[in-house]
């Protein structure tokens, strides 16, 4: 299973739209069709096949980082029953 940080995706969608010039994701899709992009059916399927795999990573990290701050969270509250104790 890939597991990256979502800061990780960030950076290299950066460094995407670094290269061609682009502040966002929808910048980067009108730059796209004003360069007539057209990508053979495989790589479509490849770049769908990344980007899935990218998003099913963040979600990922996401869901661990909330389990995480759970975790956390019930952690601070034995503390504090225990310290409330007679």
């Amino acid at each position: 299973m890939l597991t990256i940080q979502i800061s990780t995706v960030e950076q290299h969608l950066g460094n995407i739209y670094d290269k061609i010039g682009a502040k966002n994701r929808t910048e980067a899709a009108i730059i796209a069709v004003r360069n007539h992009l057209q990508l053979s059916q495989q790589e479509e399927e490849r770049i769908q096949d990344i980007l899935y795999s990218l998003r099913k990573a963040a979600e990922d990290a996401k869901e661990k980082e909330k389990i995480k701050d759970f975790q956390d969270g019930l952690r601070k509250d034995s503390d504090l029953d225990s310290t409330c104790m007679p």
